[in-house]
């Protein structure tokens, strides 16, 4: 079935009109007319304690989109965690109370007073759906098994296998999430998890379970999503898909529906950030190989985080500049999707710290307006 979704275009007054399910074409994500599909998303978290998207406390979800809409996002990837997927039926009231939660509670009361008493599952329910209204595209982010700050590592959520990490678990919140997508033609997108990362990771497990989450889960489930994998040492490497890649071992009707993720920070250990051919090299090394035309591994690939200090950013970042010239240059036909990190301006709660500021934030403390306009104007250019 073939459904139009109207999203913003980057920069242009104008409604780009897509026709849903997506798929890839080369190194290319595309609609169902062929046309080519660049994604510009911003990254909201709700992978945390709370088990709900941060922000509510602060303004109501309609104006939350409303904002990122203003910023000219054309999507989203929002990060949730497999707790919430155990803990459904836990309401937002109940959710906030267990973690002494009093003033964020008070104000989530202000500014959301109808999802008070709703589950954490519907609250996630409600975002999927605003969002929708204001026509802009989701990537469901599986972020971490046990909802936390993201990521260190020794933290249980690395690998399958640690503290917290368990496949059945894994698999069965892929698979609720995966309901939540089921008419809702927005959602173009799922990740099967973010940052692998340990000492118990292998290419070997990697492998097993990745294959795992994309037959029994993802594509069981809505085979009309496109499947986003990411690779080892925190997103930082996908080299080894050079000798096999993950689309060769699927089922050929949804081997076009495989998208590889990238992860880039100024200390990722591509190269020293005034150092751009350098990190550009790394990074091309990593992942971004990908791209090259005509080889049995080509695949589009989405930088799904990056991100700079915005309270600090005065018109010029060299990293920043660097990623930018790598997007809009990488290849000359490819479209490299991306999501920044992040959103908040703040947390409800992140390391014990209850109001934690995010540096990185494109949204004030408050959740009220955008921190740099100059900022967001680099983003646009990307």
């Amino acid at each position: 079935m073939l459904v139009s979704v109207a999203v913003v275009c980057f920069l242009v007054p104008i409604v780009c009109s897509y026709q849903v399910p997506f798929s890839t074409s080369g190194n290319a994500i595309v609609d169902a007319s062929g046309a080519v599909v660049k994604l510009r998303c911003v990254n909201w978290a709700g992978s945390m304690e709370t088990l709900v998207p941060e922000g509510l406390q602060h303004n109501s979800i309609d104006a939350i989109v409303t904002l990122i809409q203003g910023m000219n996002f054309n999507c989203v990837r929002l990060t949730y965690s497999i707790d919430l997927t155990r803990s459904s039926n836990l309401t937002v009231r109940q959710s906030f109370a267990r973690l002494s939660l009093a003033s964020a509670l008070i104000g989530f009361n202000t500014h959301n007073p109808t999802l008070m008493d709703v589950s954490v599952s519907d609250v996630f329910d409600a975002v999927l759906d605003a969002l929708a209204r204001q026509n802009l595209l989701v990537l469901l982010d599986n972020h971490v098994s046990k909802a936390k700050w993201c990521c260190s590592g020794n933290d249980g959520n690395g690998f399958w296998g640690d503290r917290y990490f368990d496949a059945d678990q894994w698999i069965n919140g892929l698979r609720f999430m995966a309901t939540k997508t089921i008419n809702r033609h927005h959602v173009i997108a799922m990740s099967l998890r973010n940052e692998l990362r340990g000492s118990k990771s292998t290419q070997t497990d990697w492998y097993h379970y990745m294959l795992r989450g994309i037959q029994e889960a993802i594509a069981h489930i809505n085979p009309q999503l496109l499947i986003v994998v990411s690779g080892l040492n925190y997103d930082l490497d996908l080299s080894f898909i050079r000798y096999l890649p993950i689309q060769a071992l699927v089922p050929q009707s949804i081997r076009d529906k495989i998208v590889y993720e990238g992860h880039w920070y100024s200390w990722s250990n591509y190269g020293h950030s005034t150092e751009c051919a350098k990190m550009q090299e790394g990074v091309r090394q990593a992942w971004g190989y990908l791209l090259e035309e005509n080889q049995t591994f080509t695949s589009p690939v989405w930088l799904t985080e990056f991100g700079t200090n915005v309270d600090q950013f005065s018109g010029h970042d060299l990293y920043i500049n660097c990623v930018s010239d790598y997007v809009l240059n990488a290849s000359s036909t490819a479209h490299i999707s991306w999501a920044y990190w992040a959103l908040a301006g703040s947390y409800y709660i992140r390391d014990g710290s209850i109001e934690s500021h995010e540096s990185f934030g494109l949204l004030t403390d408050n959740w009220q307006s955008v921190k740099s306009q100059l900022f967001i104007n680099v983003l646009a250019r990307m």
